[in-house]
């Protein structure tokens, strides 16, 4: 027979409202790099210039991160709430 902990309610999973907001902004999920970004794009004499707009939780903080498609980092801050 099994025993049910009927006072013990399913605990709901909180969503982080950071998430919502990037989503309505046009940011995507990385699941590869794990985090949000969106593509910035420019035309330049050379050819094309992209930059990626980062958002990516470390350590129960959100960081803000302006880079290029290679990687190096322009700017990287905390996101404001």
């Amino acid at each position: 027979m099994t025993w049910y902990k009927f006072w013990e309610l399913p605990v709901e999973e909180t969503v982080d409202p950071y998430i919502a907001e990037f989503e309505e902004d046009g940011f995507s999920y990385n699941e590869v790099d794990d985090r949000w970004q969106r593509v910035w794009s420019t035309t330049t004499k050379a050819g094309r210039k992209i930059v990626l707009e980062v958002r990516k939780k470390v350590e129960d903080e959100w960081k803000y991160i302006v880079c290029d498609d290679n990687g190096d980092v322009f700017y990287e801050g905390k996101l404001n709430g």
